[in-house]
């Protein structure tokens, strides 16, 4: 009988967590919700073989740009994702040779082995468009400038 019993326990547990997940209790509705669960499904894997895709994708630098150092300001992380590399916020002061120096605010994406790097007062190796200095890429492979 505990068999059964553990069994009518587990039933209701899932019918609590469905129920406050706004999903449907029942076996009609759990078969009626089984399209959309087969879209939000199919949204997921293509998210993911995105992901996938972009995180074979190599971060240059800007082309056409010029080089320089900028100096860390400060660091927030978005919450986001780009080929499963976290997506952060950084403010840096730039210089380069013949530009800067300047503040610059950009988002980009920055590698888990580089977030120890960000710290303020951190100076990176970057490039630079110098139009729109917001494009601006970090050389992740050379972190002290």
């Amino acid at each position: 009988m505990g068999f059964f019993n553990d069994m009518v326990r587990a039933r209701r547990a899932g019918n609590q967590v469905a129920a406050m997940q706004g999903r449907p209790t029942t076996v009609v509705g759990r078969i009626g919700a089984i399209p959309g669960d087969m879209r939000a499904a199919a949204a997921s894997a293509e998210w993911a073989a995105d992901q996938q895709a972009r995180s074979t994708a190599v971060d240059g630098p800007v082309p056409g740009g010029i080089l320089g150092v900028g100096t860390l300001v400060s660091y927030r992380a978005t919450g986001q994702l780009d080929g499963f590399q976290p997506i952060s916020e950084l403010t840096l002061d730039v210089e380069a040779e013949g530009w800067g120096p300047e503040r610059v605010t950009t988002t980009l994406r920055v590698p888990y082995e580089a977030l120890v790097l960000m710290t303020p007062g951190r100076r990176l190796r970057v490039s630079l468009d110098r139009r729109d200095p917001t494009r601006l890429a970090v050389d992740w492979a050379t972190p002290n400038a």
